[in-house]
């Protein structure tokens, strides 16, 4: 199963009544979040990621890897100034 199958199964859209009772699907869920989590981890330990901005296009990436990181962890995002 993959993870798309899964939340078909798990949000009912596939027709399910059972939805959120299968354990397969709930596994694949579980597994696919931590495979990424694992990835954001490892994203934020690597200081390649992390550098001072020095463009426009670097700082938008940032930006947009916070908000993904935010995301996937579950936290709330940080704004910065401006």
């Amino acid at each position: 199963m993959t993870p798309d199958e899964a939340l078909a199964w798990a949000d009912g859209s596939n027709g399910s009544t059972y939805a959120l009772n299968d354990t397969k699907a709930m596994k694949v869920l579980r597994d696919e979040v931590r495979r990424l989590r694992a990835i954001v981890s490892a994203q934020a330990e690597d200081e390649g990621l992390w550098f001072v901005a020095r463009t426009a296009p670097e700082a938008y990436l940032q930006q947009e890897l916070r908000k993904l990181h935010a995301a996937v962890e579950g936290t709330p995002l940080l704004e910065g100034p401006g």
